[in-house]
């Protein structure tokens, strides 16, 4: 025997995106919250049940197929800084979630920004010096005289300018630096996810070390006014190590930016879809899911753990919000005619003017799915609204994606 003291907040987490299902892959770290990767493993033992003429002879059980899930939670984090220049580097937690979504634009390694707002133009319509770098689809940050706002491209129509619907509040600044942002969709193509591969390990042991591979995951957000956006991971997967595996435990540097609150100026937009000119909609709470659905193809030979890779195999409804906001008769107008709305919500940083980035949830197309609620709050009636996405079955790529989750 020898016993070890070791401490939970003394550990590392490593993630990698598997090139070959179930084959580990290289390994960087990302960092969750401290004290929240908690890993359970399953050998899949089998009973055995096996006839004897004594009562109490147990048999041992029979090893079958390993399975594992983590769970972790982890700040939502802008990048470290601005997208206007150079080619992209995905930090390593967004090629996780890139990996599960499927769709990521721009693609790692894409070149990007390098251009800047030419002669003023409008909240909706900006022309740019370029616009070789910038994907129809993507959410951007473009400056105006309130500072950096995020809008989205939906078409080029040529000479280098950007049709954007939801637009800017008002008009772009001249000369100013446009900024892209790192976009995941989800693609329907069944092989599109890909799986991940993790390592736990503590600093104060070298023998309490695991290596996960085989993942995929859900995801969830908690968006709490006054409070650190929080992601949580629930992942699972199919074989795992555990032991001394020579995972190194160094300390190593955060590859994006500061952890972002609700705190002042997020914007909440909630308007029909041809309704372009941002206006923000006050609210009092809010959630957002993505349901990714991913599971595993079952495959009862070969040496993957009963499974053969990654299906996206169900999710009619892929983003779901939950809004609570003041009484206003637009909703239930909204809601008896089935309106097509578009929803984004966007987080800033603690930055102002320029400088500032985002996190955003954008939905192209939602409905009002049920009767506005009337509910109390503090004394006070609300309504209390679910809505949920749908496609736009006349466009493609990433124009018809259910929902987008940005990170600038």
């Amino acid at each position: 025997m020898a016993q070890e003291n070791a401490r939970v907040e003394c550990s590392i987490t490593n993630c990698g995106v598997e090139s070959s299902f179930n084959t580990a892959p290289s390994f960087s770290r990302i960092i969750p919250v401290s004290k929240t990767a908690k890993v359970k493993l399953m050998g899949g033992e089998v009973p055995n049940d096996s006839e004897s003429p004594k009562l109490y002879d147990a048999q041992d059980m029979v090893s079958g197929l390993k399975s594992w899930e983590l769970e972790l939670e982890a700040y939502v984090k802008s990048l470290s800084s601005r997208l206007y220049t150079g080619t992209l580097t995905t930090p390593q937690f967004l090629k996780m979630l890139a990996a599960w979504f499927g769709g990521q634009s721009p693609a790692d390694g894409a070149s990007v920004g390098a251009t800047t707002t030419g002669s003023p133009g409008t909240a909706t319509s900006v022309n740019v010096v370029s616009d070789a770098n910038i994907g129809v689809g993507e959410l951007l940050m473009i400056p105006t005289a309130n500072g950096n706002e995020v809008v989205r491209c939906t078409a080029k129509p040529g000479s280098n300018a950007l049709t954007l619907n939801p637009g800017l509040s008002t008009t772009p600044s001249a000369g100013a630096q446009v900024s892209q942002m790192v976009n995941l969709y989800p693609t329907d193509s069944v092989g599109s996810p890909s799986s991940c591969a993790f390592q736990v390990a503590l600093a104060d042991s070298a023998n309490e070390q695991y290596q996960l591979l085989g993942g995929i995951g859900g995801i969830a957000f908690k968006i709490t006014s006054g409070g650190l956006l929080t992601i949580s991971v629930r992942a699972r997967g199919k074989t795992w190590t555990r032991g001394a595996l020579s995972i190194t435990t160094s300390v190593a540097s955060d590859s994006m930016g500061s952890p972002i609150g609700l705190m002042n100026n997020a914007k909440l937009l909630l308007q029909a879809t041809a309704t372009a000119t941002a206006t923000h909609v006050p609210f009092e709470e809010i959630g957002i899911e993505y349901d990714l659905g991913l599971d595993f193809t079952p495959d009862a030979g070969g040496a993957n753990e009963g499974a053969g890779g990654v299906i996206r195999a169900s999710g009619r409804s892929f983003a779901k919000v939950n809004l609570k906001c003041k009484m206003d008769t637009q909703f239930v107008t909204w809601y008896t005619g089935k309106t097509a709305l578009q929803l984004l919500l966007a987080v800033p940083d603690g930055n102002t003017g320029t400088s500032r980035q985002y996190i955003a949830w954008y939905l192209p197309k939602c409905k009002i799915d049920t009767a506005p609620q009337p509910i109390e709050s503090g004394g006070r009636r609300l309504y209390d609204l679910s809505l949920s996405s749908r496609i736009d079955t006349s466009a493609s790529g990433l124009l018809a994606a259910p929902a987008l989750f940005a990170v600038g």
